[in-house]
């Protein structure tokens, strides 16, 4: 009788995680367990994994920025926001830590901090519609700016 596809899929990612487990000491291993939870659903058991990788390479930034995503996804917004602002302070140029640290200020309902980490994002990668759009849903600081941001989120 063939195998069905969920139940192969399923025998694939428990030989994956055998894999990773395989190397406790890998921070690569750590990190792309960290993934395979966020995916799953299980974002404590993705922020442990992040936290491990982290303590092997303090400057992952995919790890810091996927910590957060763990930390928001359990409520624990203090320490989303304190990943993102170590991403930051790691890899200051690094356009997707401020991108995300704007989404996380305004569901923090802090405008203003929001529109500047989003406006940071945009100066280091100016063809980022969604930061641009984020921006203008913020609200711009003039027509000129509203309408220069929506077409930049429309790609004109």
């Amino acid at each position: 009788m063939p195998e069905a596809p969920g139940a192969s899929l399923a025998a694939a990612r428990a030989e994956l995680e055998r894999s990773l487990l395989a190397r406790p000491d890998d921070f690569a291993s750590q990190y792309n367990l960290g993934n395979l939870h966020l995916e799953r659903g299980d974002p404590a058991a993705a922020g442990d994994r992040y936290r491990k990788a982290l303590a092997l390479r303090p400057d992952h930034l995919a790890s810091l920025v996927n910590l957060s995503m763990a930390e928001a996804r359990l409520g624990r917004l203090d320490q989303a926001e304190a990943a993102l602002r170590e991403a930051i302070r790691v890899q200051p140029r690094e356009a997707s830590a401020h991108f995300n640290l704007g989404l996380l200020l305004a569901e923090r309902q802090r405008p203003a901090e929001a529109r500047d980490a989003l406006r940071r994002s945009l100066e280091l990668d100016p063809r980022n519609a969604a930061a641009a759009y984020n921006l203008a849903v913020l609200g711009a600081e003039s027509p000129k700016e509203a309408a220069s941001l929506a077409g930049r989120a429309a790609g004109i």
